[in-house]
């Protein structure tokens, strides 16, 4: 048999087995776009408000305060998320007696008077938190802990209205529980109870800022 018609026929007999495999394959699915797997979102910024609750008897009893929180997180994985949030919390007590700073004696120490005063405190808080999720799905439950740095200033004001201001920088901690709710792929609710707590300084006097504070608000991962 002549070579060009030895190429001849193995070529067609390449082409009709190709035919027959492409026709027993069963045809590709259209790609559905939903069936695509997203990228997991692990940043979010959070905005929440609540009230502040005193819990220390050098702040008074029976009042509460705002407590507003601007926070940015890194989840890691399923078991932690890292939290850095900035605040600002003011709190008004009521009147109570307390001790008030009066004069100087001659070795220089601080002569105090007891009044009945009442408190304006300004707080900016700092803080890193750390969360540690109970459960997966769109609710989640967590306990939190964390350190903070409060920028802190407390102005007393007698009922002569005398006012003697002080101000420090306070370093303190917190601990509570708290729970997330993803309402859309990137929306979430949040809700949250933080007992903090710290001390500031008044000259050779250290006075309790411990307080409960809860807060909800609306998060956004990205």
């Amino acid at each position: 048999m002549p070579r060009r018609s030895v190429r001849l026929a193995l070529t067609a007999l390449a082409a009709v087995t190709v035919a027959h495999v492409a026709a027993a394959a069963p045809p590709e699915a259209p790609c559905d776009p939903t069936e695509v797997e997203q990228p997991e979102r692990t940043d979010a910024v959070a905005l929440r408000v609540g009230g502040f609750l005193p819990q220390a008897p050098s702040l008074g009893t029976g009042g509460a305060g705002l407590d507003v929180e601007l926070a940015v997180s890194r989840r890691f994985g399923d078991l932690l998320e890292l939290e850095a949030a900035v605040g600002l919390v003011s709190y008004q007590s009521g009147q109570m007696r307390s001790t008030f700073p009066d004069s100087f004696d001659a070795a220089g120490d601080v002569v105090y008077r007891r009044a009945t005063v009442h408190q304006d405190l300004l707080l900016v808080p700092l803080t890193v938190t750390a969360r540690l999720p109970l459960a997966d799905g769109p609710l989640v439950p967590y306990l939190l802990g964390g350190v903070g740095l409060d920028l802190a200033r407390l102005d007393r004001i007698d009922s002569a209205g005398t006012r003697y201001r002080i101000t420090n920088q306070v370093v303190g901690t917190l601990a509570g529980l708290g729970a997330s709710y993803q309402l859309k792929e990137r929306l979430y609710l949040t809700a949250e109870a933080r007992m903090a707590w710290a001390r500031m300084r008044i000259f050779d006097q250290s006075i309790g800022l411990d307080a409960l504070r809860l807060s909800a608000g609306v998060g956004w991962r990205f």
